[in-house]
């Protein structure tokens, strides 16, 4: 058998491109060809109105005005059939005039039945419209810091907002500081209306720390402040280097230990036009509040002596009273003669005190103080109209000061409901806030939270809704209440960055925004959802009435409002 055994050897070549004509493709060949619309024929011409604008002579003027009303005509009643031929008499031979009349009087009382029914309605009891952007959270819309004082560990002490709303204004400092100040003390000013807010617009630097401040009510560029020092200051942010006017440290009748709260208070019986028409308020650690006020014409740079001055005293002690038998704090273990430290301060709003349609404190208006023991008092002062010897009165507890119950910690802040006269809150180092009427005992306690350890360093209502305040805590949050819906469930947010959240204010112009200052320094700018910022028809009566059985069993928000008379 053979076989036969082929060997395939593979390998690449390189041939030439072969061509492969096609067997449908034909040449072209391109023809050049022009064309071109014929020619238009242009002829001139001109072309006028019959009666020229611009010639005087060949121009009407007409005037056109209403006719007075004849006498005798009766006024239109609501509920009544009115008579529009006669309410509305027209010019004879006027028979469109006498159409359209006819045609009112035809359907007018349709219309008012109709009118007085929507009144009486409740169709749309409970609807608020909207009229913003719907938000339903808490959103930071601003984080404002002042990076060189990160090194100095400073603490935003101390918030306000200047009267246009355009401008926020932080105290640095810090809470915690005993002994003496050996530090700078900043106030820093942004204007949020700003596209990009990278650093503050006026910086003022103090020998020492910063612990209060506040806006003008009226003036959006001038600033009171109380320092670590025991000064009372005045700024003028719009110039260039802001003008600072204190009191002075040398006199005996200046605050001795640093001022925890600052105030502008309206003189009712100035005049609008007076310069000195606020009255500058402030409060101290020493007991004492001082009432300022500076001459336009003064040049020296410091305050005269106060207009007035008062020092809150404890009464005399009752050794072996129980607390339970006492009605504020623990006065009766003070000495008799020893000051009591204030560390809150808030004045009662009163419908009288109007500047524009705004609610200014006035000096005639009832004082509530928070004390460093616990106390909360009740006061009414009086300043002289005219300049006379300067003497320190003395507010002696159960007498000229009224005392409420008390904290089982030191009263950090005070604050006092712009919408109900009476009514109140006090928030302490105990972790809770007290909603207190004037005449009657302790209506609603807030515990924000479980831990006795938090404390409220701050409490405010808001100046749009009376159901709603918000506090500052030592956990790092702030908390927001609404008592219209619930007293137990509030609203929390997360604010300070593991600081705790020392100071707040809300925007007295913009409803939707809320300031917060905190342990590490930073400002923050917050927007609050639509349901904290409208007030809710029937809302204000909640309290300045009594609430129906029905909403009682609501919330025990109604055990407080139902005091409220």
């Amino acid at each position: 058998v053979s076989v036969l055994y082929w060997r395939m050897v593979l390998a690449d070549y390189d041939t030439e491109g072969v061509g492969v004509p096609s067997t449908w493709k034909r040449e072209k060949n391109p023809v050049e060809v022009e064309t071109q619309t014929p020619s238009f024929e242009e002829v001139p011409n001109e072309a006028q109105t019959v009666i020229s604008l611009f010639l005087k002579e060949e121009t009407n003027d007409r005037d056109i005005q209403t006719d007075d009303k004849p006498p005798g005509v009766p006024e239109p009643v609501q509920d009544e059939e009115v008579d529009c031929v006669a309410l509305f008499p027209t010019a004879k031979g006027s028979e469109d005039n006498d159409k359209i009349a006819k045609f009112i009087d035809s359907v007018m009382p349709n219309v008012m039945q109709m009118l007085t029914a929507n009144v009486h309605s409740f169709a749309f009891e409970g609807y608020n419209v909207s009229w913003d952007t719907e938000r339903t959270t808490v959103d930071a819309a601003h984080t404002l810091t002042a990076p060189m004082y990160d090194d100095a560990d400073l603490e935003v002490v101390s918030l306000s907002w200047n009267s246009t709303g355009s401008v926020v204004a932080g105290a640095y400092g810090r809470i915690d500081l005993v002994g003496w100040c050996r530090g700078s003390g900043y106030v820093c000013c942004w204007n949020i209306t700003r596209k990009e807010i990278t650093k503050p617009d006026v910086t003022i630097v103090h020998t020492s720390y910063i612990t209060s401040i506040a806006f003008h009510p009226t003036n959006p560029s001038i600033l009171m402040g109380g320092s670590y020092a025991g000064e009372v200051l005045v700024w003028d942010i719009a110039s260039d280097v802001p003008l600072q006017v204190s009191s002075d440290l040398q006199s005996e009748d200046s605050h001795r230990d640093p001022v925890c709260k600052v105030l502008w208070l309206l003189d009712r019986t100035a005049k609008p036009t007076d310069l000195n028409r606020f009255i500058m308020t402030s409060a101290s650690g020493d007991g004492r509040i001082l009432f300022w006020s500076r001459e336009p014409k003064q040049k020296s740079p410091h305050f005269d002596t106060p207009l007035a001055g008062y020092v809150l005293k404890p009464r005399a002690p009752v050794y072996g009273t129980a607390r339970s038998d006492l009605e504020s704090g623990f006065d009766a273990r003070d000495e008799v003669g020893n000051r009591i430290g204030i560390l809150g301060m808030a004045v009662m709003y009163s419908d009288a005190g109007l500047v524009g349609t705004k609610k200014v404190p006035a000096t005639d208006s009832r004082f509530i103080i928070g004390t460093e023991n616990g106390g909360v008092y009740r006061a009414t002062v009086d300043i002289p109209k005219i300049k006379t010897q300067y003497t320190l009165k003395p507010l002696k507890v159960g007498t000229e000061a009224y005392p409420y119950e008390a904290h089982y910690g030191p009263v950090q802040s005070c604050s006092a409901s712009p919408f109900e006269r009476n009514l109140f809150l006090t928030a302490s180092s105990d972790g809770t806030v007290k909603l207190r009427n004037v005449l009657e005992s302790t209506m609603l306690t807030l515990e924000p939270s479980n831990s006795a350890e938090d404390y409220v360093y701050c409490a405010e209502f808001s100046p749009f809704r009376p159901c709603v305040l918000a506090l500052g805590m030592k956990n790092s949050t702030l908390v927001l209440y609404d008592l219209e819906e619930s007293s137990v469930k509030p609203l929390v947010v997360e604010a300070g960055d593991g600081q705790p959240v020392i100071s707040l204010a809300f925007n007295h112009t913009d409803n939707t925004l809320l300031a917060t200052g905190d342990g590490k320094g930073q400002l923050k700018i917050w927007q609050l959802p639509n349901n904290l910022t409208q007030l809710s028809k029937g809302e204000q009566k909640l309290l300045t009435t009594p609430a129906s059985e029905d909403r009682k069993k609501k919330d025990c928000w109604f055990r407080m409002t139902g005091l409220v008379f």
